[in-house]
C-alpha cells in the first residue's frame, strides 16, 4: 500500500508540474481554430440581424400593404371616418406629450421659486450688512490703538506683579531676621537676668539699668 501511496505521489507531482508549466500556454492552431469559430459567431449573428430587419421592413411593408388595400375597399365616408381616426390618434399622443412637458415645466417652475427665495434671502442678508452703521463696525485704526492700549495695560500689571512678589519675599527675608534678632535678644536676657539675684527692691533697680544698657 506504501508503494501505492509513493507512486501516486510521484505522479501527482509530474502532473502538478506540467500543469503550471503548460497552464498558459495555447497552441497557435489552438488560437486560429478559436478566432476562426468567433469570426463564423460574428458572421451569423449579423446575419441574423439583418434577416431580421428585413423580415421587420417587408411585415411592414405588407402590413400597409393590406391597409391601403383595405383602405381602398371602403366607401368614402369609411375612409374620411379612418382619417379622422387617424388624426384623432395623432393629437392625443401630442396632448400626452405636452402633458407630459407642462407636468416638468411646472417642476422646474417651483424649483426654480425655491432658488428665487433663497437667492432673496441671501440679498436681504447682503443689504443688512452694507446698511450697517459705522459705529457698529470700529474702524480698524481705532481698534489698533485699543489694543496697543490693552497691551500697555498688561504690561503695567505684569510689572506691579513683579514688585509685589518682590516685595513679599524682602518681607519674608526681613521676617526671618526680625525671628533671630528676637532670639538673641531672648537669650542676652535670660544670661542676664540669670546674674541677678531677686531678692530687694535694689536688685530690681539693678536689673532694670542692665535691661537699658542691653
Amino acid at each position: 500500500m506504501s508503494k501505492v501511496h509513493r507512486a501516486f505521489e510521484k505522479n501527482f507531482d509530474k502532473f502538478e508540474l506540467y500543469v503550471r508549466r503548460n497552464i498558459v500556454s495555447v497552441p497557435t492552431a489552438l488560437a486560429d481554430e478559436v478566432a476562426q469559430l468567433r469570426a463564423e459567431k460574428t458572421a451569423k449573428a449579423e446575419a441574423k440581424e439583418e434577416a431580421g430587419e428585413k423580415e421587420g421592413a417587408n411585415a411592414v411593408q405588407e402590413g400597409d400593404k393590406a391597409e391601403d388595400e383595405e383602405f381602398a375597399s371602403l366607401s368614402k365616408e369609411e375612409q374620411q371616418e379612418r382619417r379622422l381616426d387617424k388624426q384623432l390618434e395623432a393629437l392625443r399622443l401630442r396632448l400626452r406629450e405636452l402633458s407630459a412637458a407642462n407636468q416638468r415645466l411646472e417642476l422646474e417652475q417651483k424649483a426654480l421659486d425655491d432658488r428665487t427665495l433663497q437667492f432673496q434671502g441671501l440679498i436681504t442678508q447682503v443689504a443688512f450688512l452694507e446698511d450697517m452703521p459705522e459705529r457698529a463696525v470700529s474702524p480698524l485704526k481705532r481698534t489698533v490703538e485699543h489694543i496697543s492700549a490693552l497691551h500697555d495695560a498688561f504690561q503695567q500689571m505684569d510689572g506691579i506683579q513683579t514688585a509685589l512678589e518682590e516685595d513679599s519675599r524682602q518681607f519674608k527675608r526681613s521676617k526671618v531676621a526680625t525671628r533671630g534678632t528676637f532670639r538673641n535678644l531672648r537669650k542676652r536676657f535670660t544670661a542676664r537676668t540669670a546674674e541677678v539675684t531677686y531678692i530687694t527692691t535694689e536688685d530690681l533697680q539693678q536689673l532694670h539699668a542692665k535691661l537699658q544698657t542691653m
